[in-house]
């Protein structure tokens, strides 16, 4: 009498710790390998371990790079390790659709993008499961003039919400007013609505449009104002809503132009254009601590990578302290690695759009999280 082999029994604990270690792409096609599957991929809590595994460096996943066109009504993503092979290629291509034409690319966070629209509308996306948010009401007030720095993307820990702040220009009995807006995805009903603390002393002049989250703080450049050539950074406080000052290094406080914010591994970084010879880029060690910020790296911008304007070339995504991803945003744009180890310039590789300069982009990692 034959007897029947049963299979072995896998306990869901195990099962669990094995989902959490496949890449997004695999985790996605898995859900239909059975119900019980698809309810745990698709649960809220797995795509928030999920993505800690990754961030932790338990999955073996890359950045990718998120181009979008303000001729289009599509976005182009790449894996950024494809810019380091000889030739680079920015394979691994996926593409998606908007709504309208000329989004404008405010900033990732936990997998999702945040774009804007040319109405002034926000909706985050998830490039990788292509599930997407509702879109926000109109920007209230008339921002044409801060365009397209005036908006930032931010993650409140502590209630699980995504923020968008905004700053736009109050024209009502002709005066000229900066004003703060803020407006929080997923919430019934939710508007723009005014923050805790006014903000009007913190917006003249901002400078720079990455995306700038990192410690639970949004961060940009503006002048102190009150007769005051000073350089500072405003922080704002996504969970409790509240602002402060960041200090930046000693060396940099009497600059007034040619600083840029960058934000990369949860560290804060700034560069700086000195004399339009040369990139030089700043790490703060500390969150906070002015004596810990510390020059990683000097880029010499005097060679054939940037023959019309030094300005040009700046710093896309940082990638640890030793490599960066340039963009140049001349007639011909183009994406180039810079090595500080070696001192070296990687291959160029072109954007080639119908109208080449109007782009934005950034870096992301692919996560299961949804847009709420």
């Amino acid at each position: 009498m034959s007897r029947r082999l049963s299979l072995p029994v896998i306990p869901e604990e195990l099962i669990y710790e094995i989902l959490l270690k496949l890449p997004v792409e695999s985790l996605w096609r898995f859900r239909r390998v059975c119900k019980s599957w698809k309810t745990l991929i698709s649960h809220p809590q797995f795509a928030k371990d999920h993505l800690d595994s990754s961030i932790s460096g338990a999955i073996m996943t890359q950045p990718r790079l998120a181009l979008v066109y303000d001729d289009s009504n599509t976005a182009t993503t790449y894996s950024v390790n494809s810019l380091f092979k000889n030739p680079p290629t920015l394979t691994e291509k996926l593409k998606f659709k908007m709504e309208g034409k000329h989004n404008h690319f405010v900033g990732s966070i936990n997998g999702l993008l945040c774009l804007r629209d040319v109405n002034c509308c926000f909706r985050l996306y998830n490039p990788s499961t292509k599930l997407v948010s509702r879109k926000s009401p109109a920007f209230p007030i008339e921002i044409k003039y801060l365009f397209p720095n005036n908006a930032f993307f931010g993650y409140d820990k502590v209630n699980d919400k995504y923020k968008v702040l905004a700053f736009g220009v109050d024209l009502g009995y002709h005066v000229f007013n900066l004003v703060a807006r803020l407006y929080t995805f997923g919430e019934s009903e939710s508007n723009w609505r005014t923050t805790i603390q006014d903000l009007s002393f913190g917006v003249n002049n901002i400078e720079g449009s990455r995306q700038t989250f990192v410690n639970g703080n949004l961060h940009w450049l503006t002048k102190r104002g009150h007769g005051s050539d000073k350089t500072v950074i405003i922080s704002f406080d996504v969970d409790r809503e509240t602002h402060g000052e960041v200090l930046l290094p000693l060396e940099l406080e009497d600059i007034i132009w040619s600083l840029d914010l960058h934000v990369s591994n949860k560290f804060l970084y700034v560069s700086q254009y000195s004399h339009k010879t040369c990139l030089v880029l700043w790490l703060m060690k500390e969150y906070g601590v002015q004596e810990s910020w510390t020059k990683v790296m000097t880029i010499s911008l005097e060679s054939r990578y940037c023959r019309c304007n030094a300005t040009h070339l700046s710093p896309l995504c940082i990638l640890g302290n030793d490599v960066v991803v340039l963009r140049n945003a001349c007639s011909c744009p183009y994406l180039v690695t810079y090595d500080s180890k070696n001192g070296q310039f990687g291959r160029r590789f072109r954007i080639e759009r119908s109208s080449p300069r109007q782009w934005h982009g950034g870096v992301y990692h692919e996560s299961l999280v949804p847009p709420p």
